[in-house]
């Protein structure tokens, strides 16, 4: 279910996000800020997994996703796969080349409930869920930061759940 840009909250900051929208984790707070631009997940849910296969711990683990820019909310999304958003955003960083995101999830029919896309001189982040919601730009050095420290967030979290984190996010 996608939810309005702004329908949750008016201000957005880490310790809001971190105490209104239960934001919390096993390591803290999930709130993941590159400059001017938040990654976000609150409720990690591991609910019940069919099994422990990188595909099942790819869509099963959930959390409620959000994408905020500058207090801005572009994007939100309760139960949304942020594992395999994780795995995702991972993969396209780790390649080194600068071409567009635009995730491609087994739990959508459509591509790009998130899209991080190159215009002028840096990179927007966005949804096709969302399109009238486009970040300011950032530089790639920026979104390589936060995409590995959301990443590691997720690592943090799939340990703490007693999953395998580094089978979870391992290149297939």
């Amino acid at each position: 279910m996608s939810l309005p840009a702004d329908s949750m909250y008016d201000e957005v900051g880490e310790s809001t996000l971190a105490s209104s929208w239960s934001g919390t984790s096993a390591t803290g707070p999930v709130a993941r800020r590159l400059v001017g631009m938040l990654l976000s997940y609150g409720r990690f849910n591991v609910g019940e997994l069919p099994g422990t296969s990188q595909a099942d711990v790819l869509v099963g683990v959930e959390g409620d996703f959000r994408l905020v820019d500058g207090g801005r909310v572009l994007y939100e999304e309760l139960s949304f796969p942020v594992v395999e958003l994780a795995w995702s955003l991972l993969r396209w960083v780790g390649r080194g080349e600068r071409d567009d995101f635009v995730f491609d999830s087994m739990s959508f029919e459509e591509l790009g409930a998130l899209t991080v896309r190159r215009e002028g001189g840096g990179w927007v982040f966005g949804s096709a869920f969302a399109p009238e919601s486009v970040g300011t730009p950032v530089s790639w050095v920026e979104v390589e930061a936060g995409v590995r420290d959301f990443g590691r967030r997720v690592a943090d979290d799939l340990n703490a759940a007693g999953l395998d984190a580094a089978d979870a996010l391992r290149e297939i």
